[in-house]
């Protein structure tokens, strides 16, 4: 789902105008995609959910010499809830009342918690697969579902060009990102660390966006850069003299390259992709570049181990479908902002859920590393 979100925070800030031209707040930076606010995580905002209310009033008018009807009573028409084009502005089709929902802090809270656990069951789910063949499993399940939600709410025509863009995209983000993660995993890196290094992606990406699309990169995010590696340093360092440790580490930079590249490449090439339809497309089109992968180097085997079956079911059923689900929620209620503002939680939140679940260690040494990346991503955020 980080690439879902990634997806359309670029498209987000054109739209930042009601009617009149009267500034409106802007309803959230999702996740990895806090770039398009000032930072990075490029990761999020494909979607907005909303409820609206419309009204018809006739009146008494004229056009030439021609009177129209006589004014007719108001009719106001239900509230209904759509999923709108990835394009509109969650600020121009939320309520007041929704963007002071009093839960929206507590589901801010809860999807962090929840975006930290994929990297906890996806440990546990490579106990029962490769890498490869757990990433072609997961773009399958989670592309079924969302399909099934399309057959039952279609979405709008698209371009071929637009189509395109998403699969672009989606090899980056998806095939790209997960694939990457999830071979350094398997190769030995911590839950903890590989939350650690691809946390830095909000401070990447707008380094990527200063170099590549010629944005300024504002004094906080330069700083904040040079906090995080300094973090990711001082808890990786000390491995990198243990045999075959580079090699994971390696992954994990490749990892999150990707995602970069994926998030500045969705910020060039905004489209009005239905969010839905565009995730799909990613899905698939990250499916088809890693099934060889899959199927060369590890036979797409899997073993039925009960922590690895469970560590699969929960990648694709929460941290897919629900994690979407809820994200829609809190865009909805204007607390998407507050889960881009509380992203630099993920990594000590991840390192924490890994001692707890996993038994892994976590020192005064990691903390500290952990706090200046925390720290890093923190500043950056806020320029």
């Amino acid at each position: 789902m980080a690439s879902f979100m990634i997806g359309s925070a670029k498209k987000e800030r054109m739209h930042c105008r009601e009617r009149g031209g009267r500034r409106t707040p802007s309803a959230a930076t999702p996740l990895p995609c806090l770039i398009q606010e000032g930072v990075a995580f490029g990761w999020l905002r494909c979607v907005a959910l909303g409820a609206g209310s419309a009204s018809t009033q006739g009146g008494v008018a004229s056009l030439g010499d021609r009177a129209l009807p006589p004014r007719q009573p108001s009719v106001t028409l239900p509230r209904t809830t759509t999923i709108r084009a990835a394009s509109v502005s969650p600020s121009s089709i939320v309520s007041e009342s929704a963007m002071t929902h009093p839960r929206a802090g507590i589901g801010g809270l809860a999807f962090v918690v929840l975006w930290s656990t994929g990297y906890i069951a996806a440990a546990a789910a490579l106990h029962g697969s490769g890498p490869y063949t757990l990433a072609v499993v997961r773009f399958a399940g989670s592309a079924a579902l969302i399909g099934l939600w399309l057959l039952v709410q279609r979405a709008a025509p698209a371009s071929r060009r637009a189509l395109l863009h998403a699969a672009v995209a989606g090899v980056l983000l998806q095939a790209g990102f997960f694939g990457f993660t999830y071979a350094g995993l398997r190769t030995g890196v911590s839950p903890a660390v590989a939350g650690l290094i691809t946390g830095l992606m909000p401070l990447t990406t707008a380094a990527g966006a200063a170099l590549l699309l010629g944005e300024r990169l504002k004094r906080g995010a330069a700083l904040g850069l040079v906090l995080g590696l300094a973090g990711v340093l001082f808890v990786i360092v000390p491995d990198l003299r243990i045999a075959g440790s580079v090699l994971g580490y390696v992954f994990m930079l490749c990892a999150l390259l990707a995602l970069s590249a994926g998030t500045l490449y969705q910020k060039r090439h905004a489209t009005t992709l239905d969010p839905r339809l565009a995730l799909v497309v990613q899905l698939l089109a990250s499916l088809v570049v890693l099934l060889p992968f899959a199927w060369h180097l590890e036979r797409l085997q899997m073993h039925a181990q009960p922590w690895a079956i469970a560590g699969i079911v929960w990648i694709i059923l929460c941290n897919s479908c629900a994690g979407l689900l809820l994200y829609l929620w809190l865009l909805r209620h204007g607390g998407a902002g507050r889960v881009s503002g509380l992203f630099y939680l993920v990594p000590p939140v991840t390192a924490v859920l890994a001692a707890l679940l996993l038994g892994a260690r976590f020192g005064w040494h990691d903390a500290v590393g952990f706090g200046l990346a925390a720290a890093g991503v923190w500043l950056g955020q806020r320029g």
